[in-house]
């Protein structure tokens, strides 16, 4: 594909994966003649793209990185829902306050305010009638964070990495909607 790795390990602390690609333009792509195994990923979100159909249905990704910030927001806008994005905790708070989302993409670990605190100020400030649903995104699927999720007010939990279809499915189901 032409692209490149880099890996950033530290010994206590993690690992971090860093790649770049260059992906064919679906422009050139006959997607009827195409299996959605052979489909580029643009051409598969393409595909399922919505165009704007739930413009009321607004959706907060609540993301510290940048990369996952851009695939996620192009997702979520090519299946129809308006996006904005928070790079942290206290950002989202602060969105929230000033406007109401039906679903929150929730990172469980970022700078400043992680993911359970933001979810627990985002809790406490709710209107009663109008209740976001939080879904947490973490690389972290132990039992340890799913317990805390359930305590700080996380509706879900979507285990990194997610593909676009378990993203659909999750959106489809919250919102009430499905493109099929």
């Amino acid at each position: 594909m032409g692209g490149k790795i880099i890996i950033e390990s530290e010994v206590g602390k993690g690992s971090v994966f860093h790649f770049d690609v260059s992906l064919e333009s679906p422009q050139n792509t006959s997607l009827s003649t195409q299996t959605v195994s052979e489909q580029t990923p643009q051409a598969t979100i393409k595909k399922i793209s919505n165009g704007g159909k739930f413009l009321n249905k607004a959706i907060l990704v609540v993301e510290d990185n940048l990369v996952n910030q851009k695939v996620t927001s192009l997702i979520v806008e090519k299946l129809g829902y308006p996006v904005t994005i928070a790079s942290n905790g206290e950002e989202a708070v602060n969105l929230c306050k000033k406007n109401d989302y039906k679903i929150i993409l929730m990172d469980l670990s970022m700078p400043q305010m992680d993911g359970f605190e933001a979810t627990e100020k985002i809790r406490k400030n709710e209107n009663k009638g109008s209740r976001a649903k939080i879904i947490a995104v973490s690389g972290h699927a132990f039992n340890e964070y799913r317990e805390r999720c359930t305590e700080v007010g996380v509706d879900d939990f979507l285990s990194k990495p997610y593909n676009l279809f378990k993203l659909k499915e999750v959106l489809d189901f919250y919102t009430g909607d499905s493109l099929d």
